[in-house]
């Protein structure tokens, strides 16, 4: 059990988070700015007079007013958050009509297939002045990348776009992705639209961040890496990994190693042992350790600088530095670190309450307490005379306790398990390790590297593409919901207890959470098979449709396999069946309903013929009155393969 004796920031951040969740829960959009201010002097008032008295009563009454007082900010830090309450919103000026803005650029562009994806900042919107709020813009390609250099002022000319939800079961939620990040509106702008007015005049600490990241982006793209080895090192140095492709993403993910490609706390971790380790060689005595906190400071913040400010490496380099900081003035214990980390998570939280949403934010904080947790307990099982036994040992330990404590939240996220993350870390983190310093190397123009970089990347690939077949490397398409996360959670907290504690009420309570998740995942399972229903998916330009009985899923589509992931597998999860049958299929009878698919000409005496329930036109197929004479017909559907002049035709015949 956490000892908030000397973890109170742990104490502190538990109902300041319940304020946060329940903001989110329950949709609260509330100024609780007055009722804040009356629980603080509450709070300063019990505070002073249980100087004077020491009534168990009074001190209950002061953490009951306390808590209060920190769910009531968690409240206002969202309300405060969300840019939608500020008078100079530009998204209260939008209208649907094509409008004169000036944006500037916030973050480096993204290159796509067709356009390049940049986030920009409005600052004037027709005649509205100093308006404020992001925007993300797709400029179609062929353009000038130089005008997209973050701080550059753009005049530009469009139509803003409220981001659409998700329109098949189970999708990832897009839009509601971007509104955690106070994005709401999106805008696609032609080149003939957008010119320069103006280039950054005033020094930007956010603005030479992402200039030094461009700048080593280009370096690495203009060396003589090759293209994945060069990508690699983007990802690993600066945390750009959006132009690695889709199958080697996969392939990190498969091994359990995908956190490599993402600046965090792992790198930043790195390279805070690293510092450690050179100056502990130069100063053997620790006569400087003033010097060393300085410089280990100024090394982590410059890391923050070159990543544009990655909320995880924020994370890491609060937690790392308030370390040097206890070491320098204390005498540091571990016991100390979860309070360390509750404070880095306050402070983030404070200025962003959403970003316990983050998916990265959760996997870093998870991976570190279960470090703290369990990887001594893992550690203490080997005791080798060898020292090389004992760090291999050391090393998986961090493995197996970061995975743990991780488990709920990747299968809830990703419905995935890696089989051998343990070996894959051990290979891959190292060599990981090596290219992000001989990275560093090649950026101060040691071009003699760049052979030795592509052999270790050609390493890194090799491994992880060894676990990368479905049933021998990982398990996939494992249906885990909101009970799974919850009871799983709560079954590695209680073993957690038990660890610590050596309590057998503990063993006792993790085993009725297992037996109870076991029979709530049952009956969970029984109903989703007992469930019949048909799925017509919205794929743009392709037909896509499912057929769920109570034995088997029968899949009819011609989408690719990158729309399949995106669109319809979390659906065919969450059906929780084996195999997913292909089957072509134009017409569907049930006892209460039918079906017919209509994408031929061909098929127009069927419609009267077969009398079906609902008429589902694909592929652009040319219809008429005739076709809707049928009485029985309830509805009329037309699905994502037809284009946009075509439903407007059937709209108009209907």
């Amino acid at each position: 059990m956490i000892d908030f004796k000397n973890s109170p920031f742990v104490r502190i951040l538990i109902p300041f988070l319940g304020g946060i969740l329940i903001c989110v829960s329950y949709g609260l959009n509330l100024n609780v700015f007055y009722p804040l201010l009356i629980s603080l002097l509450a709070l300063c008032v019990l505070y002073f007079s249980n100087r004077k008295t020491t009534s168990q009563q009074s001190k209950w009454l002061y953490i009951f007013v306390l808590d209060v007082f920190l769910v009531l900010a968690g409240l206002h830090c969202c309300y405060l958050y969300d840019v939608k309450n500020d008078a100079e919103y530009y998204g209260h000026f939008v209208n649907s009509e094509s409008q004169a803005w000036v944006g500037e650029v916030k973050d480096l562009p993204v290159e796509k297939e067709k356009f390049y994806k940049v986030q920009m900042e409005v600052k004037t919107l027709q005649n509205k002045q100093q308006l404020s709020g992001k925007v993300l813009v797709y400029v179609k390609k062929p353009f000038d990348l130089s005008l997209l250099k973050p701080g550059n002022s753009l005049s530009i000319s469009s139509i803003f776009n409220l981001t659409k939800p998700p329109l098949n079961p189970h999708e990832f939620n897009y839009k509601e992705f971007l509104e955690r990040k106070n994005i709401f509106y999106q805008s696609f702008v032609e080149v003939n639209e957008m010119e320069l007015l103006s280039k950054p005049t005033e020094f930007s600490l956010v603005n030479f961040g992402l200039e030094i990241k461009q700048k080593n982006k280009t370096a690495f793209e203009s060396s003589s890496l090759n293209k994945e080895a060069a990508q690699l090192c983007i990802a690993l140095l600066t945390g750009y990994a959006d132009e690695i492709n889709t199958e080697i993403i996969n392939a990190f993910a498969h091994s359990g190693t995908l956190h490599v490609l993402s600046v965090s706390g792992l790198h930043t971790g790195i390279l805070y042992a690293v510092l450690v380790f050179i100056l502990g060689i130069i100063d053997k005595h620790k006569k400087y350790k003033a010097l060393h906190l300085m410089i280990i400071t100024l090394s982590l913040w410059f890391f923050v600088l070159i990543t544009g400010f990655s909320p995880p490496v924020l994370r890491a380099v609060i937690m790392l530095n308030l370390i040097a900081l206890g070491r320098f003035y204390y005498s540091y214990s571990s016991l100390h670190a979860v309070n360390i980390l509750a404070v880095s998570a306050f402070a983030l939280l404070v200025f962003n309450p959403l970003l316990i949403f983050d998916t990265g934010f959760l996997l870093s904080y998870s991976a570190v307490l279960g470090i703290l947790y369990f990887e001594p307990v893992f550690t203490a099982l080997v005791n080798s005379r060898f020292t090389f036994v004992n760090r291999i040992w050391q090393l998986t330990s961090v493995s197996l306790a970061a995975q743990i404590t991780t488990l709920p939240i990747t299968l809830f996220l990703f419905h995935q398990f890696p089989l051998w993350f343990v070996f894959s870390n051990l290979l891959v983190i190292p060599l990981c390790t090596i290219v992000m310093f001989l990275g560093i190397l090649l950026v101060v123009k040691l071009s003699f590297i760049a052979p030795v970089i592509n052999f270790c990347s050609g390493l890194i690939f090799y491994c992880i593409h060894l676990t990368d077949t479905q049933g021998i490397g990982y398990i996939d398409n494992i249906d885990f919901g909101w009970s799974d996360l919850f009871l799983l959670t709560t079954f590695v907290i209680a073993t957690t207890l038990f660890m610590k504690q050596r309590t057998y009420v503990y063993v006792a309570g993790a085993a009725v959470l297992l037996i109870l998740w076991q029979v709530t995942s049952l009956f969970e399972v029984i109903e989703k098979k007992s469930s019949s229903h048909l799925s017509i998916y919205h794929v743009n330009k392709q037909t896509a449709i499912d057929l769920k009985n109570t034995e088997q899923v029968y899949f009819n589509a011609n989408t690719s396999s990158s729309n399949y992931n995106y669109h319809i597998k979390n659906n065919h999860t969450f059906y929780n069946y084996p195999t997913i049958d292909s089957l072509n299929f134009d017409y569907v009878k049930t006892k209460s309903w039918s079906l017919l698919k209509f994408n031929s000409l061909k098929q127009k005496a069927l419609i009267s013929f077969l009398k079906p329930d609902y008429l589902m036109i694909s592929k652009n197929t040319e219809v008429d009155e005739s076709c809707f004479s049928n009485p029985h017909l309830k509805l009329v559907i037309a699905d994502g393969s037809n284009k946009y002049w075509n439903i407007k035709k059937l709209r108009g015949a209907l």
